[in-house]
């Protein structure tokens, strides 16, 4: 999901704190809080289906079924209930896997309301069109009936560039171009409202723009899976035995149907992933150790939790946050200029 407002949520330490809690009070390792991170961004992606994570985690972790579903409803819970606007069924799965909604954070990650004319203004402000009120007007009209569907790229791209005399907006091809390239990334993440009425208190919709999607840091050949069942690709952890599968950070799913089977058939059920170049669990914690081992005179004088910081070191290498951001959070965080 590449809206901004959800990445920024996702990232938010909070929800790593919660997630942690939740396999430390059952006596399991903390460190593979990154397998239920990788199970939500299965989710949130659409390669896994919902219904299907607490199986997953009983798998993965060799608990019981109702253990599994209280970990898969926590994990809804803090990761994936703020975002119901976005996600179908959190809540009543939370109830199904025998926890109560209301024990979770209210937080609503929603989309930004916003008028015609409002985003008009917004829009000609970042692209620098120097409209007066008339035209600003007149290109939320115009926005709004590409955003609905009543006008096509192509009539709304000729209204844009005609004259103002003839009622157009008589913006470039390349300006006109532009601004509806941004109107195509809000559209996940914003809702067009006739009145102001109706509006919530928030920043402004261009920052809803969908981030650019990033290139894939490994190819994957999928062989075909084995009559027997069709299960999400389990690994094996570095930190623990070889035999103890873990939730791989790239969950395939096998088809629309996901069929659990016991833990003694899972290696001879499980899909064969054979993934090029892909960097190994055991390289990336190696990764988040040496920068915090680099930054070990940063930390000590700014007294700077180094949890904290191995969260946002985390977070980029695992390809979740870009370089620019990343170090835009040390900056603003931290106050750290050799970022």
């Amino acid at each position: 999901m590449r809206i901004a407002s959800v990445r920024s949520f996702l990232l938010d330490s909070d929800s790593f704190g919660h997630l942690q809690a939740t396999l430390e009070s059952r006596r399991l390792d903390v460190a593979r809080v990154e397998e239920l991170l990788d199970l939500t961004d299965a989710v949130l992606d659409d390669q896994l289906p919902l219904d299907q994570m607490p199986a997953l985690i009983a798998q993965a972790f060799g608990v019981e079924e109702k253990v599994a579903n209280e970990i898969a409803a926590d994990v809804a819970g803090y990761r994936l209930y703020p975002l119901r606007d976005f996600i179908e069924g959190v809540p009543e799965h939370i109830v199904k896997w025998g926890k109560r909604v209301e024990d979770y954070p209210q937080k609503r990650v929603g989309k930004t309301r916003i008028t015609p004319d409002r985003l008009a203004g917004e829009l000609a402000e970042k692209h620098a069109l120097e409209f007066s009120d008339v035209l600003v007007k007149r290109m939320g009209f115009l926005i709004k009936a590409y955003f609905d569907g009543s006008k096509t790229r192509e009539s709304t791209l000729t209204f844009f560039s005609r004259p103002p005399s003839i009622g157009g907006l008589g913006a470039s091809g390349e300006k006109s171009q532009e601004v509806l390239n941004d109107v195509d990334g809000m559209r996940s993440g914003i809702e067009i409202v006739e009145r102001e009425e109706e509006l919530q208190d928030e920043a402004p919709a261009v920052a809803n723009v969908a981030l650019p999607v990033e290139e894939p840091v490994a190819v994957m050949q999928v062989a075909e899976p084995d009559d027997e069942a069709n299960l999400p690709e389990i690994s094996p952890s570095h930190e623990l035995a070889a035999e103890v599968p873990v939730i791989s950070g790239n969950v395939v799913r096998a088809s629309q149907e996901t069929v659990p089977v016991p833990d003694a058939d899972a290696s001879k059920a499980a899909r064969r992933v054979e993934v090029a170049a892909a960097p190994a669990r055991g390289k990336l914690e190696d990764a988040v150790s040496m920068s915090i081992e680099a930054a070990a005179a940063t930390l000590q004088t700014k007294r700077i939790p180094k949890k904290a910081f191995a969260d946002i070191a985390r977070a980029a290498i695992r390809g979740v946050r870009d370089l620019y951001q990343t170090r835009e959070l040390f900056e603003r965080d931290f106050g750290v200029a050799d970022a």
